[in-house]
């Protein structure tokens, strides 16, 4: 399953290192690829019972399909599905950097987030400045069929630059319809704030990458909000990025003595030698002790008030263990569908011909050593997806539940 992670959202475009206009990738260096791919998984990938060492058979199961792959696409494809078989997230390759002018290479999803239904594509968020939002497509729509292809699916949501897809959808019942021109935009949105009523803020964060969370704009955002009596954190679509962002948000809210998360290396997996089944007491004295804590940043005025934090199935990596932080130390209220449970620290290797390989080097697990790869975050009230995505719903619920610790939330 290749999940987005440590290093964030679909890079959509992007300079540097050129590949031929035909996509073309020649065999030597597939070979040269292959070959240090191999080197890396073996020697310095690292993850609670994934047997890396499988490797070599895996590879050699799919190395038809890797052999026949003509063009960047294929080959990455390819490699991908062989990844797929260690069934963890934070492992996957990603094809050369290319130049903006490059239309051979497609755009995907046009700042559109959702879920594939009988009736189309039931869509949970749009991009501010994206294509779809350029068209008119607006949260809680649904697709029916792209390109006349019905019902629509996320994968129909792609194209080159400058092609134009014919798109038709409902909103409350209503048919709509409309034209997407793909080109390059930035997949997500800067964090920002709304105030729901003079007591309640909600602070959006949608990434913790370094080009969608900005240290400063948060801190802004967080005294504009220092004397609101709630604030509600909204991680949903949030896929994630670089944990030191997560521990920059955690310090607004969570205390220097708090432990937020704790890493555990291939040294610390063998100090203590993990296993599944031991009880949780247990394991997590030995996590505990072996391993890195960490903590959230120092902040000079953190947030007090009354917290709620939303996430979806989208919410990845950092922004699995973020809520799971806020969860733990009964810091705030988690509303929402259970999070995606793509948490595994990752590195990023360089390899021939402009391709770079992410792959996992360190488990995170939460303060209390729990596991959140594969599992997620179950929320402290659960939805279904629909009501997740319904901002009327989900804030109504958070203010219901903040109601029972405040009675002014509403003036």
């Amino acid at each position: 399953m290749r999940n987005i992670g440590a290093f964030g959202l679909l890079l959509l475009f992007l300079t540097g290192q050129t590949v031929a206009s035909s996509n073309h990738i020649d065999p030597k260096t597939k070979e040269r690829i292959i070959t240090r791919v191999s080197n890396l998984i073996q020697t310095k990938a690292f993850a609670f019972e994934i047997a890396f060492d499988r490797w070599p058979e895996i590879l050699q199961s799919h190395r038809k399909t890797i052999d026949l792959a003509e063009t960047v696409n294929e080959f990455e494809d390819a490699l991908d599905r062989a990844f797929d078989e260690f069934e963890i997230s934070h492992l996957y390759i990603t094809p050369p950097k290319i130049k903006a002018s490059d239309s051979n290479r497609p755009i995907s999803r046009f700042g559109i987030s959702g879920l594939n239904t009988e009736s189309g594509i039931y869509v949970t968020h749009v991009t501010k400045e994206s294509p779809a939002a350029e068209t008119g497509i607006r949260k809680l729509d649904t697709i029916k069929s792209v390109n006349t292809a019905w019902p629509a699916r996320l994968n129909y949501l792609k194209g080159v630059r400058g092609e134009r897809l014919s798109v038709e959808w409902i909103r409350q019942g209503e048919p709509m319809s409309g034209e997407i021109v793909c080109r390059p935009f930035s997949s997500t949105d800067l964090p920002w704030i709304e105030w729901l009523s003079p007591n309640v803020a909600v602070i959006h964060i949608q990434g913790f990458t370094n080009e969608s969370y900005k240290m400063l704009s948060v801190s802004r955002l967080f005294r504009k909000a220092r004397h609101a009596q709630a604030i509600i954190i909204d991680l949903r679509n949030n896929y994630g990025g670089y944990l030191h962002n997560a521990l920059h948000l955690a310090g607004k809210v969570l205390t220097r003595n708090q432990i937020f998360a704790l890493h555990v290396t291939r040294k610390h997996y063998s100090n203590f030698e993990y296993e599944m089944d031991i009880d949780n007491e247990s394991y997590f004295t030995e996590a505990e002790r072996h391993s890195r804590k960490l903590r959230p940043a120092f902040s000079l005025q953190g947030y007090k008030g009354k917290l709620a934090v939303l996430v979806d199935t989208y919410s990845a990596s950092a922004a699995d263990i973020f809520p799971a932080a806020i969860q733990e130390h009964r810091r705030g209220i988690i509303i929402g569908t259970r999070s995606s449970g793509a948490l595994i620290g990752s590195k990023v290797a360089y390899l021939p011909g402009g391709y770079r390989l992410t792959y996992p080097f360190v488990e995170v697990l939460t303060s209390q050593g729990n596991r959140l790869e594969s599992n997620g975050v179950v929320p402290d009230i659960e939805l279904n997806w629909q009501e997740t995505a319904n901002d009327a719903i989900v804030y109504e619920r958070a203010i219901k539940a903040l109601l029972a610790k405040n009675e002014t939330l509403r003036n």
